[in-house]
């Protein structure tokens, strides 16, 4: 049974822990940014909680479940260059059979104001490790994303399947670079 620290009196709840008469499984933090958190025996307690988060998880499942794009200011917004990212170990599961499906994630853009984080973009990216989801949704989710946010000059995401059954799919989502935009008016 989860307990919510809103409920149960934060001190008391504490006092419990430390004298091991309660084992937490279950706390909460803040929705957005955690404020105010203790350590007790191990387990991390989050004041003014909302959100639900289980301790039996694993550090990195943790991160995953409340991953969030954390984006940059790119110090050369005056300059067309081009960030690779190749992201080799991406894994999500196929929303009809239920088997993973392994892939080469690449990302080419040309940045404007904002670049991402890569520890951030790591951990959004391993968050499909859980999702049904088709090859063409996945490589679609990931390029509706990233272009949302990062609103760059040029943007490619290739989605390279390795083969399941003697198919192999390449997904390519691409924009049109600035340049080529501005040929086609004239």
């Amino acid at each position: 049974m989860p307990i919510h620290a809103g409920f149960v009196n934060y001190y008391i709840l504490e006092e419990l822990i430390k004298n091991n008469i309660l084992k937490v499984k279950y706390l909460c933090q803040y929705q957005k940014n955690i404020q105010s958190t203790k350590q007790v025996n191990g387990e991390m307690l989050y004041k003014n909680s909302r959100q639900m988060v289980d301790f039996n998880m694993k550090y990195g499942e943790r991160k995953i479940k409340s991953v969030r794009l954390v984006l940059w200011d790119n110090p050369y917004s005056e300059r067309n260059y081009e960030i690779n990212i190749d992201f080799p170990e991406f894994t999500c599961l196929c929303p009809r059979s239920g088997y993973p499906d392994f892939a080469n994630i690449i990302i080419k853009y040309v940045p404007s104001a904002k670049i991402v984080e890569l520890k951030s973009l790591k951990l959004y990216l391993n968050s499909f490790r859980n999702s049904y989801i088709s090859h063409e949704e996945a490589t679609n989710k990931i390029y509706s994303e990233l272009n949302k946010r990062l609103k760059p000059r040029c943007l490619e995401v290739v989605g390279d399947f390795n083969p399941r059954g003697n198919v192999k799919t390449v997904i390519r989502v691409c924009s049109e670079p600035e340049t080529d935009k501005t040929r086609r008016k004239q």
